[in-house]
């Protein structure tokens, strides 16, 4: 129960009290508030390198089809020359 004076009020050491407690809370809050934030940021720098990686392999995947795809045409043409070749003889 609190202390108070003969108006009612909280007596002035009940009020330190209170204000210290209050502090506390505030400093704890703002301790947790400040480990989210570098937790974000933490986690916003590896979304950033992931994403680069992501656009990496994409341009590795797309580089290697079209490399590919020129190797099978170069095929598609021997075969159609060595066709054309055996037809020759």
């Amino acid at each position: 129960m609190e202390e108070t004076n003969h108006t009612g009020v909280p007596s002035s050491d009940e009020l330190k009290k209170k204000l210290k407690k209050q502090a506390k809370r505030e400093a704890k809050a703002m301790r947790v508030a400040e480990q989210a934030h570098r937790e974000l940021q933490k986690a916003e720098k590896k979304q950033a390198k992931t994403s680069q990686r992501l656009q990496e392999q994409q341009s590795l995947v797309q580089e290697s089809a079209t490399r590919l795809e020129a190797i099978r045409s170069t095929r598609r043409a021997l075969q159609a020359e060595l066709a054309l070749d055996a037809e020759a003889r």
